[in-house]
């Protein structure tokens, strides 16, 4: 049924700009570098850095696969690039790639949230998503959709066959049942007609 060949969708991504960014080197000299690193299906990619601004700039494009948009997301974490000291993560945000249309763009305004319990509101990060390709591979999940169709159809069909044939088996133990008993009682008249036969025997004699 399957096909040994796995179709791949392409999708394109625009990282735009931040605005409002968390300054998170407060306290320290300057302000927030951010850089933002995009993340599908296991696949990274990352902008440049701008050095000391919580209202970045960045418009860069990346391109990633992707096998299924019906499920698959897509993330977004904002960094603090750090030039003497380990980078910190400033926020992140994530979209569902099922509301994409084939060819279109859609620009998002996404509110970044600080990570942690307390989940705090950290700017905005603007996108531009756009599925450059699903036809094939939406054609292809369109595919194994109907062959699961057609498998928990038979399922269901064997399913059924199988109920009637319990309840075939069961009448048959019911007809078992009774011939046995029918045999019993044949059996027991048998005996009782040999020893009428007996006795008639007797009194001939």
């Amino acid at each position: 049924f399957f096909s040994t060949v796995c179709a791949m969708g392409l999708l394109k991504v625009d990282v735009v700009s931040g605005s409002g960014i968390a300054d998170i080197d407060r306290g320290f000299a300057g302000k927030s570098d951010p850089y933002v690193v995009v993340v599908v299906e296991g696949q990274t990619q990352k902008t440049r850095t701008i050095s000391e601004s919580l209202n970045p700039v960045w418009e860069e494009s990346f391109e990633f696969t992707v096998n299924n948009p019906e499920t698959e997301s897509i993330n977004f974490l904002c960094w603090d690039g750090e030039s003497h000291r380990t980078d910190s993560i400033i926020a992140c945000a994530t979209v569902s790639l099922n509301s994409l249309k084939q060819g279109e763009e859609q620009r998002m305004d996404l509110k970044l949230l600080r990570p942690g319990p307390e989940g705090c509101g950290s700017g905005t990060l603007t996108v531009n998503l756009t599925a450059v390709d699903f036809s094939g591979l939406m054609a292809e999940v369109k595919r194994l959709g109907e062959i699961e169709g057609r498998l928990n159809e038979e399922v269901n069909q064997l399913k059924e066959i199988e109920g009637n044939l319990k309840e075939e088996v069961g009448q048959l133990k019911e007809v078992e049942t009774k011939l046995n008993a029918d045999v019993e009682a044949l059996g027991t008249e048998v005996a009782e007609l040999k020893e009428i036969e007996g006795s008639l025997k007797e009194e001939v004699g």
